[in-house]
């Protein structure tokens, strides 16, 4: 690319970025990036910078289990033109609840927002109120809605995720409760108090403590309400500690500014000391404010509170998404959800129990999910595959310091946790530094380590021939646009913009394009992008500043045996020398593979684990 074609390209990137589809003209722009004039690096940043700051309704996506809402469509004087069985259960007549007249009045007016409506069973339920053609993203409710369309009808959706014994019952086994501990927790969000739900469930209270306590040490909580919120965090699948913005409690709760402030802060469990002090207040004023907002919103517990935030701030995160998509997990994947040192850690466990475990690590933006090719050869092979979410990716929290550290420790308490004293691994991409670290840290623990189109460490030499590997070596020459281009990524999740990217990921090679033509590929590695990189990207920043802080190779037992596999369709030759610190090393390519060598190359990857 020469200078004369930067005015040219600066307009098309520009005209991308006002179109809301900034990822995508990157990405087709990116053998640019090999061009290493700064007047195009300042382009891209200006570019990266400006998409970061994409509003979410411009290309965001978001998921939602059917079982978790219940729908209403009303004509702008509140008469009810549908109600779904579920909002009839839950709310009622919307046109007999002064609650929801009250949501259907100002949405009318263009005011589309998010208030708290008295449930039928005499619970609140967080409600979104908009006029219909503010919602046409959310297509499970456009097509539940069966009426001819007037732009000027109302849609309520109510949001209560706490009331799906299936949602609730993906949470607690995720969590891995016992039966009994899963009883009480389901028992716990609609019962008044401990004795009560332990009636419901027909034991004593003092083996429903015992249970309680259990269960709250695995959930990584101290109190019922922080319990109760983890539930329905889980439920929900938000993204760790519920982050509740105070002015977004004030307006769907009618509390003031002091109280949606203290309100934000029992959303984390804090008990009315620890918020007084955080927040610079006397105690007994906290109190009095706790009070106020347990009248205005009609609870009067500090769990129904906790379940009530967490609905309000999920429902919020929705309704702000360019696209909200139905959640359709695959019945082989089984989530699992530990605490590590106060934090919560994800993995994806496909089982059986009884295989040889294999621990596969998921790339910069794909691999949180395993690819049916591979997952079926390495389920013939005996193998039981678990892939866990490093630091700030998926549902594992960010880390909080030091990014290896904390991936490594995360790692561990897997393994201890599965009670898996050495594993088998398959390491790829940016996770192979996590594994790395690891290894040095814990020898022994895994067992003839694979690295699968590892990324090198900064400097190292390697051909650029896929758009990922070309920007992100732009990302680690200049650091400082490592932010924005994650930001970039985050807001750019909807499912159109993924798959663009994609494609043009897998142009460079007829096999790669073949197998993306393939909308049950194309459909899967969306996802798996979007429950990766959807709710957050600080794992992927993290990461990448791990690398351009200049990571280095950990020196290793030198009893272990490595082996470097590469997709020899990718690379004419392996980048062989910086790999040279590993010891036993072995080097094999994968013959014809691309980047999608898990579903063109199934059997070779597993045979590498013999």
């Amino acid at each position: 690319m020469s200078r004369a074609d930067l005015p040219e390209l600066g307009a098309s990137l520009r005209e991308a970025m006002e179109a809301g589809r900034p990822s995508a003209a990157i990405f087709a722009a990116w053998p640019a990036l090999n061009d290493r004039d700064p007047v195009w690096r300042e382009l891209l940043q200006e570019i990266t910078t400006a998409a970061g700051r994409l509003h979410p309704s411009v290309g965001t996506s978001a998921s939602i289990h059917p079982d978790a809402i219940a729908v209403a469509l009303v004509d702008c004087r509140g008469q009810a033109r549908h109600a779904s069985p579920r909002f009839l259960d839950w709310v009622g007549d919307p046109g007999a609840s002064a609650d929801c007249r009250r949501l259907i009045q100002k949405a009318a007016k263009g005011e589309r927002g998010i208030g708290l409506v008295t449930a039928q069973d005499g619970g609140v339920l967080s409600v979104l109120a908009a006029r219909r053609e503010q919602t046409v993203s959310w297509r499970m409710v456009a097509d539940a809605v069966d009426t001819r369309p007037d732009p000027r009808d109302v849609l309520l959706v109510a949001f209560a995720p706490s009331k799906s014994s299936a949602l609730v019952a993906r949470a607690v086994e995720a969590i891995g409760l016992t039966p009994l501990e899963a009883k009480l927790a389901e028992a716990l969000l609609d019962a008044p108090n401990l004795a009560i739900a332990a009636d419901s469930i027909g034991v004593g209270r003092e083996t429903a403590k015992d249970a309680l306590r259990g269960a709250m040490r695995k959930a990584g909580v101290t109190s019922a309400a922080q319990f109760v919120g983890r539930i329905v965090d889980l439920s929900c699948e938000a993204q760790g500690q519920v982050g509740c913005d105070p002015e977004l409690l004030s307006r769907a709760m009618g509390l003031t500014p002091a109280e949606a402030r203290v309100t934000a802060a029992i959303a984390g469990g804090g008990d009315a000391k620890t918020i007084a002090d955080d927040l610079g207040l006397a105690e007994e004023t906290v109190k009095s404010h706790r009070r106020a907002v347990f009248l205005k919103t009609g609870v009067n517990r500090s769990r129904d509170l906790r379940r009530l935030i967490s609905e309000v701030a999920e429902l919020d995160r929705l309704s702000s998404a360019s696209q909200v998509l139905s959640d359709s997990r695959e019945g082989h994947e089984r989530l699992r959800v530990i605490v590590h040192e106060g934090r919560r850690v994800a993995f994806t466990d496909y089982g059986p129990a009884s295989g040889v475990p294999l621990v596969v690590g998921h790339g910069f933006t794909t691999g949180r999910l395993m690819p049916k090719p591979l997952l079926d050869r390495c389920r013939w092979a005996g193998f039981r595959t678990i892939i866990p979410q490093r630091p700030g990716f998926g549902l594992t929290d960010p880390a909080p310091g030091d990014y290896l550290l904390t991936a490594a420790g995360d790692l561990e308490a897997i393994l201890d946790q599965l009670g898996l004293e050495s594993v088998r691994v398959i390491a790829r991409d940016g996770g192979v530094a996590t594994f790395l670290d690891f290894a040095a840290r814990r020898p022994g623990r895994l067992d003839r380590p694979i690295l699968l189109n590892p990324r090198s460490p900064r400097g190292a030499w390697r051909p650029v021939t896929t758009p990922m590997g070309a920007i992100s070596r732009v990302l680690l020459d200049r650091p400082a646009l490592i932010e924005p281009f994650g930001e970039m990524i985050r807001r750019q999740t909807r499912s159109d913009l993924l798959e663009t990217m994609l494609k043009h990921s897998c142009a460079a090679l007829a096999l790669d394009r073949a197998i993306i033509e393939d909308p049950v590929v194309v459909a899967h590695l969306v996802r798996d992008a979007q429950g990766l990189m959807a709710r957050g990207v600080r794992g992927f920043i993290d990461e990448h500043h791990a690398y351009s802080q200049g990571w280095a190779i950990p020196g290793q037992d030198p009893d272990s045996l490595w082996t470097l596999a590469y997709s020899g369709a990718l690379f004419s030759e392996p980048d062989v020398k910086s790999w040279r610190g590993l010891p036993n090393l072995r080097t094999v390519a994968i013959a014809g593979a691309g980047l999608l060598a898990a579903y063109s190359h199934p059997d070779e990857i597993v045979a590498l684990l013999a």
